[in-house]
C-alpha cells in the first residue's frame, strides 16, 4: 500500500473496534458501539481510554427462534446489515480521496486513510 502513495504522503491505517456492550445494571439492554483507533501509534497507547473515538453503534438483529437464528436467510440478513452500517459510518472518508493533512508537534503531514483491521465479535 506504501508504494501506491503519493511522493511525501504517509499512511494512516485505521482499526475498527467493536465490542457488544451492556447499557443497564440489569443488563437487558445491549448496544454494539464501533471505535476507531489509530493503528500508527504505540501498542501501548491503544489500550489507553482516550487513544479510541466512538463513531457509533452497529444494529443488533434478533431472531424469534432458534431456527430462524442458525438459517442462512437469517445469517445473510445479519452480514448485509454489518457492511452496510460500516458504509454509512465510514462513508466521510470517501470524501477524502487526497487525503488528510495533520499537524503533529507543530509539523504538518500529508496521510491516506486506510483501513486495516476490524475487530468485532
Amino acid at each position: 500500500m506504501k508504494n501506491s502513495l503519493p511522493f511525501g504522503s504517509k499512511l494512516l491505517s485505521i482499526i475498527l473496534y467493536s465490542d457488544a456492550t451492556n447499557c443497564d445494571t440489569l443488563e437487558k439492554s445491549l448496544l454494539h458501539p464501533i471505535y476507531i483507533i489509530l493503528d500508527n501509534i504505540s501498542a501501548w497507547r491503544h489500550n489507553k481510554p482516550d487513544a479510541k473515538q466512538l463513531l457509533g453503534y452497529l444494529p443488533i438483529i434478533k431472531s424469534s427462534d432458534t431456527t430462524e437464528k442458525h438459517s442462512q436467510v437469517f445469517k445473510n440478513i445479519i452480514y448485509k446489515a454489518f457492511y452496510k452500517s460500516l458504509e454509512i459510518i465510514l462513508n466521510p472518508l470517501i470524501f477524502l480521496k487526497n487525503g488528510i493533512d495533520l499537524s503533529i508537534d507543530n509539523k504538518t503531514f500529508w496521510f491516506f486513510l486506510k483501513v486495516s483491521v476490524i475487530i468485532t465479535d
